[in-house]
């Protein structure tokens, strides 16, 4: 083998090793998504088929790039979701804190408006251990909420009900809420 032959055939290893790095890297990234609870959406019911194709491909024929394309396209449409969701739930957050600020609103309203953006489901303890309030007041700020649209009522009971913010939890799982135009 000449020299040059043999500087030619590392640089091909260097590189052939360089994408295995990032290839495992790529990986391990989606493991620990997927360890996490997380799922990776772009590889569902419609794109699926192309992702074991490319995974073959890359075990039959060595196709790195095209996989690491396509692996990588599908991160960035899983992101781009993600800042629609984002930007969705921040449209609601607005549109529900505009709702229940007006010149005699408690100021109990946003800050419980802002708990269901961290938990969209509620009881009226829940509601008084974050408000720092009685369960009477705790109770009159919920009722607002079920006034204004924001929350329902999920269990018809008289006690021990649940109230669900359910215009967010439709935002996060990318539908559009009924609470925005």
């Amino acid at each position: 083998m000449s020299k040059k032959s043999a500087v030619r055939s590392r640089k091909l290893s260097l590189a052939a090793a360089e994408k295995n790095e990032k290839f495992r890297e790529l990986c391990q990234s989606a493991a620990v998504m997927l360890a996490r609870g997380q799922s990776l959406e772009f590889v569902n019911e419609r794109h699926r088929a192309e992702y074991y194709r490319q995974l073959l491909a890359v075990s039959h024929r060595g196709t790195w790039n095209e996989w690491v394309t396509f692996f990588a396209q599908g991160v960035a449409q899983e992101a781009s979701d993600a800042m629609g969701r984002v930007q969705e739930l921040d449209r609601l957050r607005e549109q529900y804190q505009r709702r229940v600020q007006t010149a005699r609103a408690s100021a109990l309203l946003p800050k419980l408006v802002d708990q269901l953006f961290v938990n969209p489901a509620i009881t009226t303890n829940r509601a008084a251990e974050v408000l720092n309030v009685k369960f009477n007041s705790a109770q009159k700020t919920i009722d607002k909420l079920l006034g204004a649209g924001i929350i329902k009522e999920l269990t018809g009971q008289k006690r021990n009900r649940i109230y669900l913010a359910t215009d967010i939890l439709a935002a996060i799982e990318g539908k559009t809420p009924a609470a925005l135009p």
